[in-house]
């Protein structure tokens, strides 16, 4: 329901990746940074949760988790209402070439400091959500100081 949708105090991100100690790494700093964080080890669980979960508002998906089907993940994405951002954290020419970059589709390379998937997150929330998003940056329930992570050290992902 949009109006529940609006009244959220923060974003929810589904970071799903099948790797434990990414999906609690990003969980960890995501959540630092402001956001409601959900997670998913397995495309099974990925795809149950963009279907059943409608207050969702933005993916963190690993290309090359198992038994991902690229078609079933962007036939879900497609056409969605409102539509549902989503960023390929992996390795950029893989992402590119094995999948067709669904409308709102950002790739983040994965191996750079987190801080550049915490701008992707930003930049993708401000662009799908301004007003949301402005609403969130000025009140209270948003994290202190920049929203990019300052304070926090750069911190690389193997």
């Amino acid at each position: 329901m949009p109006g529940d949708r609006d009244m959220k105090e923060s974003f929810k991100v589904l970071v799903a990746d099948s790797n434990r100690n990414v999906r609690e790494f990003l969980r960890r700093e995501l959540a630092l940074a402001g956001y409601e964080v959900v997670t998913s080890g397995n495309s099974r669980r990925l795809f149950t949760a963009i279907e059943k979960d409608g207050l969702l508002d933005l993916l963190v998906v690993d290309p090359e988790m198992p038994l991902l089907d690229e078609r079933t993940l962007c036939g879900l994405l497609d056409g969605r209402l409102p539509p549902l951002p989503m960023i390929l954290y992996g390795y950029g020419e893989e992402c590119r070439n094995r999948y067709g970059l669904p409308r709102g589709c950002t790739v983040v390379e994965r191996g750079e400091d987190v801080d550049s998937l915490k701008e992707a997150v930003r930049r993708e929330l401000m662009s799908c959500y301004p007003q949301r998003f402005s609403r969130w940056r000025s009140s209270a329930q948003g994290p202190p100081g920049s929203w990019c992570g300052t304070g926090s050290p750069k911190l690389r992902l193997p």
